[in-house]
């Protein structure tokens, strides 16, 4: 990929020059004919540059993706893992985590994934949420990052939600869906950096067991901020926010970063991570 990228980026200046040349042939030597035939021979080249690095951006991508998910597929605990780069995840399960309370204004979404991880399946997408700001013109962002839809083998009565405790001022919307439909405070954990709502027939004990605790506890600096947890029947909804984007190439640039591959790499390991302490603790 990194030999095809320098490609592209020599075909874009043989292009730039070819036309450079075309602007000195009728400026200077006043040759038309060939001034002409320099045009358009770097305008083709320019054209066919512009839609291989199109091209380029759409797969650089979803390559580097699959090739982690091969490398995660090998693991025994996790099912056989589905990728499409272009599709998302309905928006009918975003709503339903209480993070917005109607529609939003913009939904946009890409790779989708789906398999199973022990015997939970899951389907997940890198989502971006926008709203119209309420105080300023143009749109904010209510969330940017990867989500979770993950379904347990069993149903549960009432819902729980658990986020960071940093993240509460920005989660407006969701308290409003909180309260709204009978949550309240169940635990402001200071060991976890978390606060844990739920409704009043939520089995609460069932999730909040030593063994989840202590998991979470281990990963607070991870868990500190960006990270939304919520509970509904057998849904298992994450989502933890990533303002950062991984994996987009640079055409002028190097793509042999390790460190962002590891960093998506993580970021997914983590979400999948925690599907598995569930698995095992409830």
């Amino acid at each position: 990929m990194e030999i095809k990228r320098k490609r592209l980026v020599y075909s874009m200046a043989i292009a730039i020059l070819l036309i450079l040349a075309g602007l000195i042939g009728v400026l200077v030597l006043k040759n038309f004919p060939l001034t002409i035939l320099l045009f358009l021979v770097g305008g083709l080249v320019l054209v066919w540059s512009n839609q291989s690095i199109r091209h380029f951006k759409q797969t650089f991508k979803p390559q580097v993706i699959s090739a982690l998910l091969d490398f995660m597929d090998e693991r025994l605990n996790y099912g056989a893992l589905t990728f499409q780069p272009t599709q998302k995840i309905d928006i009918k399960d975003f709503i339903s985590t209480g993070m917005v309370q109607e529609k939003p204004y913009k939904y946009l979404g890409e790779d989708h994934l789906t398999g199973k991880i022990g015997s939970f399946p899951f389907t997940s997408s890198e989502l971006l949420v926008q709203e119209p700001a309420k105080v300023k013109g143009g749109l904010e962002t209510v969330f940017k990052g990867f989500f979770f839809k993950i379904q347990m083998d069993q149903s549960y009565e009432g819902q729980l939600w658990a986020f960071s405790k940093k993240d509460k001022p920005s989660l407006s919307d969701s308290l409003k869906v909180i309260y709204g439909t009978g949550g309240y405070l169940i635990r402001d954990d200071e060991q976890v950096s978390l606060l844990f709502y739920a409704t009043q027939d939520f089995p609460a004990a069932i999730f909040l067991n030593p063994g989840i605790l202590n998991y979470l506890e281990d990963r607070k600096q991870e868990l500190h901020t960006g990270f939304y947890w919520h509970i509904r029947d057998n849904n298992l909804y994450l989502a933890i926010r990533q303002d950062e984007d991984l994996l987009e190439p640079n055409i002028f640039k190097s793509n042999k970063r390790f460190d962002v591959v590891q960093k998506y790499y993580s970021q997914l390991s983590r979400l999948f991570e925690f599907v598995e302490i569930m698995e095992k603790y409830i």
